[in-house]
């Protein structure tokens, strides 16, 4: 049974084969110029991709944190560093640092076609390029990956290092405004002192407050260190021949899956 089955349907195939070989042909320069055609209008993007670790200020500011939690706790230094990194990749997709990444004086002067002039102007481009922004926290080596498509990979690499770079920015105005927050609590405890003690012990993690906070002005606590240098990657067209065989043998084979459903029914 299961012979014959096979030998009816090998008929089949061969009678429709023969009947519309002509039609199939058609089809299949139809479907072959289609292709040509597609890949002769549509470009494959460029790109410009990383990847990056944490600095080594960042790590030793990290270390000096683990040095101050209490001396029972599970926690460990390499989970601080992942949290850091696991952090700084929410910045990255951040509508803040997108936002001011278009409205930046300097980027405007650099980039005068990708300046936004005003909120509505910075949405829009955002929208447009964000979704070809990717990411990726590898957790083994404690990575982060970037890549960002363009029509042009000096485009594609130049938004990406503004889009770190406004991320740096956002994170050290987050650091500095809880160093300047710690600093009032720190002048208002020492008004409210009531022994000489107290109030030197404040001074003295007041005037470690400020020189922290001068460290960070500096740019002293970068989050990221490149790996490697950025990689690009031209933009380039599909391969004419292989798009034209690709869709004619496709368009051939649809052709003749319909034509046996018809004759089977």
């Amino acid at each position: 049974m299961m012979f014959k089955t096979e030998v009816e349907f090998s008929g089949q195939l061969y009678l429709v084969m023969r009947r519309l070989k002509w039609w199939l042909l058609v089809v299949a320069a139809a479907c072959a110029l289609g292709g040509a055609f597609y890949a002769k209008q549509h470009r494959l993007s460029a790109s410009s991709q990383g990847h990056f670790s944490l600095s080594e200020t960042r790590v030793s500011l990290l270390a000096s944190d683990y040095r101050a939690i209490a001396a029972n706790t599970q926690l460990f230094i390499g989970a601080l560093e992942v949290d850091e990194l696991a952090r700084f990749s929410l910045l990255m997709d951040s509508s803040a640092v997108w936002s001011q990444l278009w409205q930046n004086a300097d980027w405007c002067q650099s980039q005068p076609k990708l300046c936004a002039r005003s909120a509505d102007e910075a949405l829009a481009l955002t929208k447009l390029w964000q979704p070809a922004f990717s990411q990726e926290h590898k957790r083994r080596g404690n990575l982060l990956f970037f890549r960002l498509k363009a029509p042009e990979s000096a485009l594609a690499e130049a938004v990406l290092n503004q889009l770190i770079a406004q991320a740096e920015a956002l994170d050290q105005q987050i650091r500095l405004q809880r160093l300047q927050q710690q600093q009032q609590q720190l002048q208002q405890a020492m008004e409210q002192a009531g022994t000489v003690g107290e109030r030197s012990l404040l001074a003295q993690q007041l005037d470690q407050n400020l020189a922290a906070q001068n460290l960070w002005r500096q740019g002293y606590y970068p989050a990221l260190k490149p790996v490697a240098a950025l990689q690009t990657q031209a933009a380039k067209s599909p391969s004419l021949l292989l798009s034209a065989v690709a869709t004619a043998l496709l368009g051939t084979l649809l052709a003749l899956t319909l034509a046996l459903l018809f004759l089977r029914r």
